[in-house]
């Protein structure tokens, strides 16, 4: 927490919030007088910025005046809530004097109202801190069970995307979302379905239109919602969870989990290209990704590994269409894909331990993946396959590790020589290339299969997917390096030796 000058740390400010938690009713009547801010700086000791504690009283000033069941469970849990934060807010080189300001507009948004709990996600926003992944991660970490539990029930439509949240807890969120999504999105089918029929039969043109346009939207959401629940509802070997799900418009967004994001040592994110939507994506990314977890785990048994590996299947971002020559939505997707990354990695860091965080970037997913990758992020590893371009001239412009950027290309993929987005990343200073052409893998311990075209490299029992899987378990000494030469390759090099170009 931040202090003035020459003072000590503002420890008084807890000793505020432990009295808060363990007597709300008397502790606010205390701080509902007249001379309630001179009551606050003793507290506070006028060891803390002025703009902090200025919040902080008005917002005692809005709770004392707001609160009248104060020993209502909720009431008292909103404090507990607020009194947590508070615990998180000592660390200055993290947060500072502005997260100091957004205690008071938490306790605002949270005590206004006799129902105690509010809209805390909003609050968060509202703070300046809550986009942060590392700080909601804290704060989540720091509360009780029972308060997690009260949390999702009361705002899991707002929690289950929140970034820094452990992935079992957004599953409980986003299912709930999901459930309910899809019951108002069946009745709304039926009910347009209804209604359409009837102005069909009354000839009703002018309705019927209309009526059309609004029951093809419905059935639009209702295949997207539906896309996403057939994935979870699937049999796999390693049980499928909802990490991200946001349908509140077309396309949708949504990413599927295949293990245990929250205490796998791996972790793979797989991104995808032109074309890949909720509604006829879904399907397609998750078989990769469970396929990819499956092997990934095989590797590590091989290996007498004791961790374990998971996946997300991340359709997280509005993947472009015949549009997919211009740079906007991997300009758009990348906030998006680098809150995704940095909410895994401060999950995982609040429980105590570092993940070993890949990113697969498949065709203009690759872009992305290497858009995010040149900007402060927590990848480990950078895999591109099936890449027209990464963003850079050089892997020495990601900041990632050297020798941490892997570059597959499969035989009769055009996409991989278009070099629309930066030259061809198999070409690139400071990149290891991994073949995809089949034969023997050290891995496998049999000959594994050519991968060709540019959707084949997830295939099971392919080279491609065996060293994929050997980046993402970290035993890239096991990979089968070298470049597998695409026929756009092969005309380069036979225009350079012939033509001189």
């Amino acid at each position: 927490m931040a202090t003035t000058s020459g003072c000590e740390s503002a420890g008084p400010m807890a000793a505020l919030m432990s009295a808060l938690t363990k007597n709300p009713a008397s502790a606010l009547t205390f701080f509902a007088g007249a001379d309630r801010e001179q009551r606050v700086a003793y507290y506070l000791g006028h060891r803390v910025w002025w703009d902090g504690k200025a919040a902080v009283t008005a917002a005692l000033d809005v709770a004392a005046t707001t609160f009248t069941q104060p020993d209502d469970p909720r009431t008292i849990a909103s404090v507990s809530l607020t009194s947590a934060v508070v615990e998180q807010l000592d660390d200055d080189t993290i947060f500072g004097p502005q997260a100091l300001k957004s205690v008071g507009h938490l306790f605002t948004v949270h005590l206004a109202t006799p129902a105690g709990l509010n809209d805390l996600p909003r609050a968060l926003q509202v703070s300046g801190v809550g986009d942060d992944p590392r700080w909601v991660a804290n704060w989540w970490a720091s509360v009780s069970s029972d308060l997690h539990d009260l949390a999702l029930e009361q705002f899991g439509s707002q929690l289950g995307n929140l970034d820094g949240l452990p992935a079992a807890s957004r599953d409980i969120a986003n299912r709930a979302v999901l459930a309910g999504g899809l019951s108002d999105a069946r009745a709304d089918v039926d009910r347009l379905e209804r209604l359409f029929t009837e102005a069909s039969h009354k000839q009703y043109y002018g309705d019927t239109l209309a009526l059309s346009n609004s029951l093809d939207q419905a059935r639009r959401r209702l295949a997207m919602l539906e896309a996403v629940d057939t994935q979870l509802n699937i049999e796999q070997k390693y049980p499928p969870s909802l990490y991200l799900f946001d349908g509140t418009s077309l396309p949708g967004r949504a990413a599927i989990a295949f293990g245990d994001m929250d205490s796998a040592e791996n972790i793979a994110v797989l991104v995808p290209g032109m074309g890949s939507h909720v509604t006829n994506y879904m399907g397609y990314i998750s078989d990769n990704a469970a396929r990819t977890t499956i092997l990934a785990n095989e590797i590590q048994a091989i290996r007498h590994d004791s961790g374990t590996t998971a996946t997300l299947a991340w359709i997280g971002y509005d993947a472009p269409g015949l549009d997919v020559v211009f740079t906007h939505d991997a300009n758009v997707g990348q906030p998006l894909l680098s809150g995704t990354l940095w909410g895994i990695q401060a999950s995982h860091d609040a429980a105590g331990n570092d993940p070993h965080l890949s990113v697969l970037g498949h065709s203009y997913g690759s872009f992305l993946s290497g858009l995010t990758a040149t900007k402060d992020n927590p990848i480990d590893e950078l895999v591109l396959f099936g890449s027209p371009g990464a963003a850079v001239d050089s892997a020495y412009e990601f900041k990632i590790p050297a020798g941490h950027v892997f570059v597959g290309e499969a035989q009769g993929d055009f996409v991989a020589d278009l070099d629309r987005f930066g030259p061809d990343p198999s070409r690139l200073e400071g990149v290891t290339t991994f073949q995809t052409d089949g034969g023997d893998q050290p891995l496998a311990g049999q000959d594994t299969l050519a991968s060709s075209g540019h959707s084949q490299y997830y295939l099971a029992n392919t080279e491609s997917l065996w060293n994929i899987a050997a980046v993402v378990t970290g035993h890239t000494d096991s990979m089968t390096t070298g470049f597998t030469p695409g026929m756009g390759d092969l005309i380069r090099d036979d225009m350079d030796d012939n033509l001189g170009f």
